[in-house]
C-alpha cells in the first residue's frame, strides 16, 4: 500500500496538513453527534505544540465545547517543553470556554492543580491530599536523603487495634 497526502504531499502511511487551525483532524464512533478526538498541532512563535481533544476543539481563538464535559492533552516541545492535562465540565455545547489546566509534567517535576512544580511532585489546592491505599497489607511513606531513610510512616491493616510496631512514625536525624 502506499501513501496518503491530505494537503500535503504525503512522506507517511497517513499524512495530513493544514494552514489553519480550524482544519483538525478529527475521530468519531458514531454519526448522530459532533464528539469526538481531535488532533492539532501547531507553531505559534516559539510555542511548537500539539494538542488531543475530547468533545472540544480549537477555532483559532477559542475552545468550542461540543459536549458538557472535555479532557486535552497538551504536548508542548520548543523553548519549554511540558505536558499539560486540561479537564472541564459543565459546559454548554457551541460556547467557547477556557482550558482549565489539572495537572503538568515539566523538566521540574509534576503538578497536581500546579502548571508550574516547584518539585519532583507538587500537589496544591483548596484542601490537597495525597492517598496511598494499600488493598491489601501495609501502607507506608519513607522520606530519603542519599537513599537514607530519615523519616517513615506506616500502618499495617490493623490500624492501631494490635499494637503492632507498624502502626508509628519513625524519625531518624
Amino acid at each position: 500500500l502506499g501513501n496518503v497526502g491530505i494537503g500535503a504531499t504525503p512522506s507517511y502511511k497517513l499524512d495530513v496538513s493544514a494552514s489553519t487551525y480550524t482544519s483538525q483532524f478529527r475521530v468519531r464512533g458514531d454519526t448522530t453527534n459532533d464528539r469526538g478526538l481531535y488532533l492539532l498541532a501547531f507553531e505559534s512563535g516559539s510555542f511548537k505544540g500539539s494538542y488531543i481533544s475530547t468533545n472540544a476543539y480549537y477555532d483559532g481563538a477559542n475552545w468550542i465545547a461540543k459536549n458538557t464535559q472535555q479532557s486535552t492533552l497538551e504536548m508542548a516541545a520548543g523553548t519549554t517543553p511540558y505536558f499539560a492535562w486540561h479537564m472541564n465540565t459543565g459546559l454548554t455545547a457551541g460556547n467557547s470556554f477556557t482550558q482549565s489546566e489539572k495537572m503538568r509534567l515539566d523538566a521540574t517535576g509534576l503538578g497536581i492543580g500546579d502548571a508550574s512544580p516547584d518539585g519532583v511532585l507538587d500537589l496544591k489546592g483548596a484542601t490537597p491530599h495525597a492517598m496511598l491505599d494499600a488493598t491489601t497489607g501495609n501502607a507506608y511513606i519513607d522520606l530519603q536523603a542519599a537513599e537514607v531513610t530519615k523519616w517513615q510512616t506506616g500502618f499495617d491493616d490493623n490500624f492501631g487495634t494490635d499494637g503492632k510496631a507498624e502502626d508509628q512514625i519513625i524519625i531518624d536525624p
